[in-house]
């Protein structure tokens, strides 16, 4: 690594120190599980800030057949971007900040581990323009690092994922080649959304924009039952002009919300529906007759505006319930929207079972999906009781597969789940991505292709399974 250390100077370090702050992301893993599994320490960590230094660092890697983990704000609880084989931990917090932003075209470009909020804070504040989507952890995530993931968030449901704003982007290939990707370069662009870091490295990308909002209009709509929730919800995701966003939430995520101490008014027994809608002020004044007609029809009870902007303003923070934990666990899933009502039903079902408030939260992101998180609260600090709770999470995921959904992401915890996330002619196509790409494997392997030894389903389903009767025999021990 000395030639790295000499290349980067203070910009690279192999301190015992500074390497093991990167040994994990928002996941609250007990250090023994992680560590049996994974050298989560990289061996040096390099901090570029150049397309030139990121391609000298691949080449370097190449070479030497050293495993590369590129990472930025690691704002995931996958381990995407925590090395799962040690080596270099590439730190792209560097390349950040617009490069340029062409008006007329309504479009930006931008450096990777640029910030959403930031980039979208001065794009409206200098050129009147905004962003067309963005994830709810806006204020963190990277425009890269999204386009790595599905890019599934806020705005999604009028704008589509990601993946369809980006025009174009540079990125360096694993063996320290710099290219430009498009819809039609070799490779194309459409490999690298959702490749979570393993086919190359990300520079820069080509997003286009919208023309920043004249007028906002929020709606909060309470409903008794969830299955008239998705009902109104289908229904809305439906209208012409679309809502900007539509979230729902059920009646446990108020609970949560109020027993992890935060003041609130929405009221703890109603499953809730938010409207917002974001453009002109012909849009807006379009929207505001289909959505009273639909709450109407629906006998949806529309809660005061205050709340409705109150909901708008915590769209960042959506985990806030995690203060009652002192951590979460649970499970993201993409759902088929007519299947939301039966999963909710099941997930209330499995919290009275194992006496645990799960709650359910999410977004509709098109007319036919919706992105659900399903989450409870746990404390890594009691390591067997935290333990026996990963049975839970499998039954969520378990629950959304039977009505037809998928893990949200893959990184190496979800990987027991990869037959459902690719089915079998498309995991073949990824993993000939990756080979012919990456032959020499050392894109953040470990990662997204195949589950490790321990989590491969088979043993994984028997582990699962055992915690699930270590769980039960904890509780019975607890009630005597």
């Amino acid at each position: 690594m000395k030639q790295l250390l000499e290349l980067l100077g203070d910009r690279a370090t192999a301190s015992p120190f500074e390497t093991a702050l990167y040994q994990s992301d928002l996941a609250a893993v007990p250090p023994f599980l992680s560590r049996a599994l994974f050298q989560t320490r990289p061996d040096i960590v390099v901090r570029p800030r150049s397309t030139e230094e990121v391609a000298s660092v691949l080449r370097y890697a190449e070479l030497h057949s050293v495993p590369v983990t590129p990472r930025a704000a690691a704002s995931t609880a996958y381990y995407n971007a925590v090395p799962a084989r040690g080596g270099i931990l590439l730190d792209l917090n560097g390349l950040r900040g617009i490069i340029s932003v062409d008006r007329e075209r309504e479009t930006v470009t931008v450096l990777a581990a640029t910030r959403w909020k930031e980039l979208d804070d001065e794009l409206r504040h200098k050129w009147g323009l905004a962003v067309r989507s963005y994830p709810t952890s806006a204020p963190a995530s990277t425009v890269g690092g999204w386009f790595n993931m599905e890019g599934w968030g806020v705005g999604s449901l009028k704008y589509g994922a990601v993946d369809s704003q980006v025009i174009r982007a540079e990125a360096v290939l694993p063996g320290g080649e710099v290219t430009e990707l498009t819809p039609n370069s070799d490779p194309p662009l459409s490999w690298f959304a959702g490749s979570e870091g393993t086919l190359g490295v990300i520079i820069s990308l080509e997003l286009g924009l919208r023309l920043a909002p004249v007028v906002e209009s929020h709606h909060l709509i309470a409903f008794a039952d969830y299955a008239i929730l998705q009902e109104a919800a289908a229904r809305m995701a439906r209208l012409d002009p679309k809502p900007y966003h539509l979230h729902f939430a059920d009646s446990t995520f108020t609970r949560s919300i109020k027993r992890a101490g935060f003041e609130t008014d929405l009221p703890i027994d109603k499953h809730l529906l938010s409207v917002h809608y974001q453009g002109s002020r012909a849009e807006i004044e379009g929207a505001e007759t289909p959505i009273a007609r639909i709450v109407q029809q629906t006998n949806g009870k529309e809660l005061g505006s205050g709340l409705a902007v109150e909901e708008w303003r915590n769209r960042f923070s959506e985990v806030r319930a995690k203060r009652a934990g002192p951590s979460l666990l649970g499970a993201e899933t993409l759902l088929p929207l007519k299947s939301l009502a039966r999963y909710i039903g099941s997930v209330r079902r499995l919290g009275h079972r194992v006496r645990l408030p799960i709650y359910t939260y999410g977004a509709v992101v098109s007319p036919d999906w919706c992105q659900t998180n399903s989450f409870f609260p746990s404390d890594e600090r009691r390591t067997w009781s935290y333990l026996a709770a990963l049975s839970v999470t499998k039954s969520l995921q378990d629950r959304a597969a039977r009505q037809g959904g998928r893990p949200y992401g893959v990184g190496v915890w979800n990987t027991p789940y990869l037959s459902r996330v690719w089915r079998g002619s498309e995991r073949r196509e990824r993993l000939r991505r990756k080979a012919h790409l990456d032959p020499h494997g050392i894109m953040n392997p470990g990662k997204l292709y195949a589950a490790p030894f321990l989590l491969r389903p088979a043993f994984f389903g028997l582990g699962m399974s055992a915690l699930a009767l270590f769980r039960q025999l904890i509780h019975s021990g607890e009630k005597r």
